[in-house]
């Protein structure tokens, strides 16, 4: 083996060689910051080793100097020459030497275990979730187990088909190991910039993992690094503290299974009574944040630090030190989505500097004159694209102009109302529940809108262009590039509201369209007319109904409907009926706000079909649309009724479905909403009535299982989509579905906004997850990840994949999903 690149002794002409993370680690090293001490395993070795392995099989012949020849659509084939390959690298031993040196330099750490993170230095690819960090015992013939591992996550499946896809050749690859000693720990986490002297820092207690994050959402403090005063603060929810083992027979007690790729790691469940502390109490932070202030100051704010607390809950001086460095885009969500505490409360915000604080609605940032509109009355004639939209609420008559401006603040309105969903779908950053906004900004003053922080900021025009903000950034829109799809059993579906999105959706790796918000994307139709909207900017749906108006309805309706169909042939699109209670119900169901009776699709008990044209009702005109488009080819569009509240309801719309005549082609299906508790238990009825099967929209469920308002500015508290009572609802009507053979989808914002639900989602059964288009690429990951944790753990209960207990079916096996 060539020299080992130890930190604290690497010069600029090593930056090539082991890459920007160890190098960034070895200024710190040098700069006398508390790093984590290591090693690095060059790229030349993980080649010298390659060619040393005797490739017997015909199908590797040519390795390492060319590349695989596979079909990146055979499933199967890629998974059995993966294992092949990572067969023959794990039972190739390592020249004697190699160990020999491998041991004298783990043991200078004088740890137990030692944690191996590698970094593909060449070419630059994002490989977060592709390459691994593992662990292992510190002795000789572990720790080169340990490398093995490590080199051989290069072959894993899902890795060939990255390079694959990316156009990268094996000999073009270099990979590179840093190898550091594993302390146990009290605490672990990260810090990075979140804006101008402030810090984000995330805290988990014992060892953070990469399975961590679909476990458990740590505790996120927005901190002054002059002052350490907190700006911001959400707990977090752990009930796993992973730790280092005493030794390899230690059992935990707690029944937990093996924490995979990290043997010398227990998982044990953390006491009630640990569970409410907070890890960064005062005391903490007046050690830890200083020197993390430091070092990202020192690596620069474009990225950010991994820290652990070296020593054990008893230990009089625990150590705190920084054991890896990433890119700003590595450390996920850096959203400020918490307001300051006094905001949350409902009081007028802090103003720091003029600044107005809310809720970080929707991600980014931008730089542009605000349009204020105080009241319904106002004309919006004068609007110009590219102003940010300030409003008291975000009424149906304004969400037009969302296409047209670089962001929207507004005084009221959550993360999952219409506003929000829009603006996220639309790729423009939103802050919402940001109080007196329209009253302490001017038409033409030029804002920093930032979604990211939840701030608004006024800025001198001249700023803008000195590099002090940055405006919005450009791409912004785009809904996110997904590097590579990974072969999954979960289908996700995007989320769809406006037509403009249609066109974003090819080359996307979703599986259909799980959700069309036909409300939204109806409002186009109501654009002209002085009378479109009355006094409270409600629309007047009245204008479908007219005779000429049933004609624009149904032509309006079928151009995008009709569109999105052709692109996504043959995939799936699920189209939900007209849903206009957010419209009339601004008060929610528990308040009796009249709904027009001819909008009043959830509450009628007559179907009017059979009537003349003059009294025809929206669902008949909704119905005569996909009539049109399926008789014209597009049989892929699929029908789910909206807020479903009885049997009896669903019967009734059932029959209009039949004599409209969508259920004589085959592939059609009528799915209904789940999001009113009763369905939970009436399942069994719906699926005799006709039902198909269940999307379920968590942003209504939660509300009425909990009593809150979708549209509460505050997200922090214990009454979300997480609560129990919901996880046990949704379990419920996912394995009920399943018992009926019913289709399962889950279409609300819950795993957009909760990221961690989507492995019990999928542990559960859920056959599709759909997104907003702003959230496919990190579901997509989530989803793979997800799903091979699940096949792990089956395997190590001795489960097989395709067990029914398993969770994943031989279909999918056969179908190559997986």
């Amino acid at each position: 083996m060539d020299n080992l690149y130890w930190l604290h002794e690497l010069l600029p002409s090593d930056l090539g060689t082991v890459g920007d993370r160890a190098f960034l680690l070895g200024n710190l090293t040098r700069q006398r910051h508390p790093v984590l001490p290591g090693f690095v395993i060059s790229a030349a070795s993980f080649w010298q080793f390659l060619r040393s392995i005797d490739w017997s099989d015909p199908l590797f012949v040519d390795l390492p100097e060319s590349f695989l020849y596979f079909d990146i659509n055979n499933s199967r084939q890629l998974q059995i020459i993966a294992q092949r390959i990572r067969s023959q690298i794990l039972n190739t031993p390592l020249p004697p030497d190699w160990i020999s040196a491998l041991g004298d330099a783990v043991g200078a750490f004088q740890t137990a275990a030692c944690l191996l993170s590698p970094e593909l230095i060449v070419p630059h690819l994002k490989t977060a979730g592709i390459l691994e960090t593992a662990s292992c015992r510190s002795d000789a013939e572990s720790v080169a187990s340990g490398v093995k591992r490590a080199w051989a996550e290069v072959f894993r499946a899902r890795s060939l088909l990255y390079w694959r896809t990316k156009g990268v050749s094996l000999p073009q690859l270099k990979p590179t190991l840093l190898v550091q000693p594993l302390p146990d720990a009290i605490a672990s986490g990260s810090a990075c910039r979140s804006g101008r002297g402030t810090l984000l820092v995330r805290a988990n207690w014992g060892l953070t993992l990469d399975r961590t994050a679909g476990e458990a959402e740590p505790e996120r403090h927005q901190i002054d690094v002059e002052t350490g005063d907190i700006q911001g603060q959400t707990r977090g929810r752990q009930s796993i503290v992973y730790r280092l083992k005493s030794g390899p027979d230690e059992d935990t007690g707690d029944g937990l299974p093996p924490v995979p790729g990290h043997p010398p790691i227990g998982g044990k469940i953390i006491e009630e009574e640990r569970q409410k502390q907070w890890i960064l109490t005062e005391s903490r932070r007046s050690a830890w944040i200083p020197p993390m202030g430091l070092a990202i100051a020192e690596i620069g704010s474009s990225c950010g630090i991994d820290w652990v607390v070296a020593g054990t809950a008893d230990a009089s001086e625990p150590q705190w030190l920084i054991s890896g460095v990433r890119s700003a885009g590595e450390m996920g969500d850096v959203s400020n989505t918490f307001p300051p505490p006094s905001a949350a409360d409902g009081a007028a915000a802090p103003d720091r500097g003029g600044s107005l604080w809310g809720l970080g609605a929707a991600k980014g940032r931008a730089v542009a004159s605000a349009y204020v509109i105080a009241d319904t009355n106002a004309d919006l004639a004068t609007f110009e694209s590219g102003s940010i939209l300030v409003v008291p609420s975000l009424t149906p008559r304004w969400l037009p102009l969302l296409k047209r401006a670089s962001g929207l603040i507004a005084e009221q309105g959550g993360m999952t109302g219409h506003g929000a969903i829009v603006a996220r779908e639309l790729g423009i950053p939103a802050v919402l529940g940001v109080l007196e906004a329209t009253r302490r900004t001017k038409t033409g003053q030029v804002l920093l809108l930032d979604g990211d922080r939840g701030e608004v900021r006024p800025v001198a025009p001249e700023k803008s262009e000195t590099g002090d903000v940055s405006a919005a950034d450009p791409n912004a829109g785009n809904p996110g590039i997904v590097p590579v799809q990974f072969p999954t059993a979960t289908r996700l579906m995007a989320n769809v509201s406006q037509s403009e999105s249609i066109d974003r959706l090819p080359g996307l790796p979703i599986d259909g369209v799980g959700l069309v918000r036909s409300e939204l994307l109806a409002l186009d139709l109501l654009s002209g007319g002085a009378d479109t909207f009355d006094t409270d900017g409600l629309p007047n749906f009245q204008h479908w109904l007219e005779p000429e108006g049933q004609d624009r309805f149904v032509r309006g309706m079928k151009a995008p409907l009709g569109k999105l169909a052709s692109i996504l042939a043959p995939k799936p699109i699920f189209y939900r009926a007209l849903d206009l209670r957010e419209f009339y119900h601004r008060v929610r169901p528990s308040r009796n706000a009249e709904v027009p009776e001819f909008v009043r699709l959830q509450s009628s008990s007559l179907c009017n079909w059979h009537r003349s044209p003059e009294n025809r009702t929206l669902f008949d005109l909704e119905l005569a649309v996909l009539s049109d488009l399926q008789e014209a080819g597009a049989g892929n569009i699929n029908l789910i009724l909206p807020f479903v509240r009885s049997v009896g309801e669903f019967s009734t719309y059932r029959t209009c479905v039949e004599r409209a005549g969508l259920t004589r082609n085959p592939q059609f299906q009528l799915w209904m909403m789940a999001e009113v508790p009763s369905v939970i238990f009436q399942l069994a009825d719906y699926e005799k009535a006709g039902a198909r099967g269940i999307a379920i929209g968590t942003n209504d469920l939660t509300q009425l299982m909990l009593g809150i308002d979708r549209d509460r500015t505050r997200r922090d508290g214990e009454l979300n989509a997480r609560h129990p009572a919901l996880l046990e609802a949704l379990r419920q009507l996912i394995q009920t579905a399943h018992t009926l053979g019913l289709g399962t989808s889950i279409c609300g914002d819950a795993p957009t906004l909760y990221p961690d639900l989507i492995d019990a989602l999928i542990e559960w059964g859920i056959e599709s997850i759909s997104v907003s288009l702003d959230a496919v690429a990190p579901t997509h990951l989530a989803i793979a990840r997800a799903e091979q944790r699940l096949i792990l753990a089956a395997s190590r209960k001795g489960k097989g994949v395709g067990s029914r207990e398993s969770g994943v079916g031989e279909e999918e096996l056969k179908r190559g999903r997986i």
